[in-house]
């Protein structure tokens, strides 16, 4: 499945990566992600993701960008996105990054959202 993610005004095409890759994907960030999204008490956006690249290891960094930008191409061209792209544009390469971590795993966040949405019905009623 091809996502479109757009930053500013520009597109990218993004190819969600297979099965055993999002299983890696999820092993890296989802304790994270589930953690954040539990101590905020609200849903997570892209913004929190992006917080959330920022506490990684560069090598952490560079498992998560392989796995999410494996065949991502600005809209219009065939060449793969590199990090090389970005120069001077870290929060895009960033906000591309949690772009393509929400796309691959996106039954995980709705997931998270129901057991939040959940939780949140339950504390009101006590």
């Amino acid at each position: 499945m091809i996502h479109k993610i757009v930053i500013g005004n520009q597109q990218y095409n993004l190819a969600e990566a297979t099965a055993p890759k999002q299983r890696e994907l999820l092993s890296i960030v989802g304790s994270r992600i589930a953690y954040n999204q539990a101590s905020a008490g609200v849903d997570i956006d892209d913004n929190m993701l992006v917080g959330l690249l920022l506490t990684m290891t560069d090598d952490q960094l560079q498992t998560v960008s392989d796995i999410v930008l494996w065949k991502t191409v600005k809209n219009g061209t065939e060449k793969v996105v590199t990090i090389d792209d970005f120069q001077g544009a870290m929060s895009v390469y960033l906000q591309l990054i949690a772009g393509g971590v929400r796309a691959n795993l996106l039954d995980f966040f709705d997931y998270l959202q129901g057991v939040s949405k959940d939780a949140r019905k339950e504390l009101i009623q006590e």
